[in-house]
């Protein structure tokens, strides 16, 4: 019993230690950088310009300080597609929307079709499950278009980057789910992570709060 007693303070103390270590990870930069008069430039994406189903107008300047992750859908994939939306659905969307701590994050969903320069963004709403598209906030969960996206345009290391040419040709129309993209309140990439898993999923949406955090910091800090 007097060892067990002991043994809650140690308990509370790798608690809170575990707890500090979530809110001041950080979080690496993606992308080619460069020394600039000592200090380290980090790769920042592209401006862009796309329009969301809706007709608005979707730029850097209008997600200012806005935290993104960025993932593609097509307009017609019966077998994989589905799933994958219904997995950001479930496993961002519904997060995000409810917290208070991620008020800055936008899920953006690039909707390409392989047959077609206008895509119908009606018909990946519609794959969500129990009609919830009809309740999507579509200020924090934008469906766009654009002939490009610039923001997939970027070397990822060693490997380059085999997504770069998911934005006019998709074969198959299968592998444009395949990636998320977590872009800071800097336009820094600061993540990315395979669509098709549960499990990777949930990890981009728990980096894009510590984001948050990051963010408040600096805010706090300027």
């Amino acid at each position: 019993m007097f060892a067990g007693i002991l043994g809650i303070p140690a308990f509370f103390i790798l608690l809170l230690a575990y707890s500090s270590s979530q809110v001041f990870e950080r979080l690496p930069y993606y992308g080619p950088k460069k020394v600039v008069e000592g200090d380290t430039v980090y790769h920042k994406v592209p401006e862009f310009n796309f329009v969301d189903h809706l007709g608005n107008e979707v730029t850097e300047e209008t997600l200012e300080g806005k935290i993104i992750l960025m993932t593609t859908a097509m307009e017609s994939c019966p077998e994989e597609c589905p799933m994958e939306i219904n997995q950001v659905y479930k496993y961002i969307y519904e997060n995000i929307i409810g917290s208070k701590e991620t008020k800055d994050v936008v899920l953006l969903t690039h909707v390409l079709s392989k047959d077609t320069t206008n895509p119908d963004a009606r018909l990946v709403i519609d794959d969500l499950p129990f009609n919830a598209g009809k309740d999507i906030d579509f200020n924090r969960w934008k469906f766009v278009y654009g002939k490009t996206n610039p923001i997939y345009d970027v070397e990822l290391g060693e490997r380059g980057n085999p997504y770069r040419d998911l934005r006019e040709d998709v074969v198959g129309g299968r592998a444009s789910n395949a990636l998320i993209f977590l872009v800071d309140y800097n336009r820094h990439i600061r993540g990315f992570f395979p669509a098709i898993s549960n499990p990777a999923i949930m990890e981009a949406e728990r980096l894009a709060t510590l984001l948050c955090i990051e963010k408040r910091k600096s805010e706090k800090q300027n």
